[in-house]
């Protein structure tokens, strides 16, 4: 019981500090904005970056999982963010920001799938759902919390730059903890006799990952539910509250940490609720045609009072988890050998859409917002947003019932026999 607790304790801290990545921006977004004089499509691609550097890392860290393993592969990578955080914190220009923030994805590329390689070899396949959700669930209470009020108190005592400086460090620290304590698999796992793949076998692997009935779909609503979500947490919600509510750093993150409680417990409700109904496929319909018609709700509010605003990014933080059912849904289509690739495959999936959301938001707040450094963003363009991330979520969700599902039942029927039935 001792590792796989000290595997559970090392991965989540490496999550947390992806987590705080990925959002500590947005708090300090107007911070940011001033000192670089990035006009509100800068800053969105620079933002963006972070993403774009982890999805070009999927593919590659998926082979390493399965040819060296999650332990040497998030050990090397975690130095890298570490280092990219230092260079961010030191960054003066928008390519000296949007590099070191590319490094940063990068660095961080292998922090949630190496964790989920590990936890489908140390844990049933039926659970993988809720351990997926409890990792996402502690490292987004710690990570995006500490995003939150945290970083802008700690922005408003020594500044944005000391505060992601020290974040650097952390890494590092959490680089050593994954060495550690980390094993890549149980004693006994078919893992370690394996016998290790040419690049070129490697390569057929994802090959065979593409050919798997029902994977498409999946793929394409990777692309949707964490976008979505992470764009509006990391991204939009702080210069959201500071144009149109008149926040400052310490309420805008007040009112995200709202949200980020809303995603933990989502988080923590999603984990093993495909268990209790027995259905991944339709967990994830349903979650994401709510969120997409609170996104709907949200455009259609002109200046609602805070409080209002407050409860609707909470409560989306809540029903916007869906995506962790996806992800167990996918994990039920490959085979244990593929797992690394199966895994990195779907989350390129989901910081492809990553990418393509905030990389979209940041040129329709050039299109429709402030075209100056330091003025606010209209009203109307965070509307046209929040609507065209809900078409955006619907869409796709319409798309989605054509997916594969495979229910728990039938993955614990299989592990007592040879019986399995997916539908």
């Amino acid at each position: 019981m001792r590792r796989p607790l000290a595997i559970f304790v090392a991965i989540v801290a490496a999550l947390t500090m992806s987590q705080f990545m990925r959002a500590a921006m947005s708090v300090v977004a107007p911070d940011i904005m001033a000192e670089a004089h990035l006009t509100p499509e800068a800053y969105g691609t620079m933002a963006g970056a972070f993403f774009l550097g982890v999805a070009a890392a999927q593919i590659p860290t998926g082979m390493l999982f399965d040819r060296f393993g999650p332990r040497v592969t998030i050990t090397g990578t975690l130095v890298l963010a570490g280092i990219g955080t230092f260079a961010f914190a030191a960054a003066e220009s928008f390519a000296a920001l949007f590099a070191s923030r590319f490094v940063i994805g990068v660095g961080f590329a292998s922090a949630l799938m190496g964790g989920l390689v590990v936890a489908a070899r140390w844990f049933p396949p039926d659970r993988f759902s809720q351990m997926t959700g409890l990792f996402i669930a502690v490292s987004g209470a710690v990570g995006l919390m500490g995003a939150a009020t945290p970083m802008a108190w700690l922005t408003a005592q020594i500044g944005w730059r000391a505060a992601f400086a020290a974040g650097g460090a952390v890494t590092l620290v959490t680089a050593v903890g994954i060495w550690w304590c980390v094993r890549d698999a149980p004693p006994g796992h078919p893992w370690h006799d394996r016998r290790p793949e040419s690049a070129r076998e490697s390569l057929r692997g994802y090959l065979t990952i593409l050919r798997l009935p029902g994977i498409a779909w999946i793929m394409l609503m990777a692309a949707v539910g964490y976008a979505t979500m992470i764009t509006l947490i990391g991204v939009w919600v702080g210069p959201y509250l500071h144009d149109v509510h008149g926040l400052d750093g310490i309420a805008r993150g007040n009112v995200m940490s709202a949200m980020v409680a809303g995603s933990v417990v989502g988080l923590l409700v999603y984990g093993p609720l495909d268990r209790w109904v027995d259905t991944r496929k339709h967990v994830v319909i349903v979650g994401v045609l709510a969120s997409a018609a609170l996104l709907a709700f949200l455009a259609a509010l002109s200046r609602p009072p805070l409080v209002l605003v407050t409860a609707l990014f909470a409560l989306y933080g809540v029903i916007g988890s869906y995506y962790i059912t996806n992800i167990a849904l996918g994990r039920a289509h490959y085979p244990d050998h593929l797992v690394g690739r199966g895994v990195t495959t779907v989350n390129l999936c989901t910081f492809i859409g990553v990418v393509v959301v905030q990389f979209a938001s940041a040129r329709l707040m050039g299109a429709f917002g402030a075209e100056a450094p330091g003025m606010p963003v209209p009203e109307a363009a965070y509307r046209i947003f929040f609507g065209a991330l809900a078409a955006y979520a619907a869409v796709i969700g319409l798309l989605y019932v054509r997916t594969r599902d495979v229910k728990p039942s039938a993955e614990r029927a299989h592990a007592k026999g040879p019986e399995s039935h997916a539908n």
